[in-house]
């Protein structure tokens, strides 16, 4: 067992030693924390340049092809518009519907739609015009599809869910 003399005279002949330890414990702890800021700022400013870059996106789609005004409902959104370049597919919220564009043709303002309603198939390259709507029954109701935008070889599209159980005359267009 070591006395407190014995520690006290260790402590008085390494003291240079042990400052000099707690100081670059401090600096290495400062040095974190000013990274860890900073990546936090990098953080913060590539998600301000995510948002601007869709927001340009988004602008430079509308000036490409304008396109009919979205689908006005109540019923619940289930896809929001979104874009779905050929030969890829998105699937609504609830997994009950499938949409597959297989191909655009924006000269003319239509695409080829593959449309599935709960893994069936209801429509094969079904030729939708720039505005459409499409409506699709499947096991939770009535699915309606809209294609919204049409720029290069992709397809905007948007899909909208009335509850199998909703009176179509009792959902009021917004």
């Amino acid at each position: 067992m070591m006395d407190s003399g014995y520690l006290l005279h260790l402590f008085r002949q390494y003291l240079g030693l042990i400052l000099f330890g707690i100081f670059a414990a401090v600096l290495l702890g400062a040095w974190v924390v000013y990274e860890s800021f900073r990546l936090l700022r990098r953080q913060e400013d590539y998600e301000l340049l995510r948002r601007r870059v869709e927001h340009l996106e988004k602008a430079q789609a509308s000036l490409q092809s304008p396109g009919p005004a979205l689908h006005s409902t109540r019923d619940p959104i289930v896809l929001e518009p979104r874009w779905i370049t050929k030969g890829h597919s998105a699937t609504t919220s609830d997994g009950g519907c499938l949409m597959l564009v297989d191909d655009v043709l924006p000269g003319s303002s239509q695409a080829l739609l593959t449309l599935r309603v709960d893994g069936l198939p209801v429509m094969r390259r079904h030729l939708s015009n720039l505005g459409d709507t499409l409506e699709l029954t499947g096991h939770y109701g009535t699915y309606t599809v809209q294609l919204v935008a049409l720029s290069g070889i992709q397809a905007q599209l948007a899909a909208w869910l009335r509850n199998r159980h909703q009176n179509p005359a009792s959902a009021p267009l917004l």
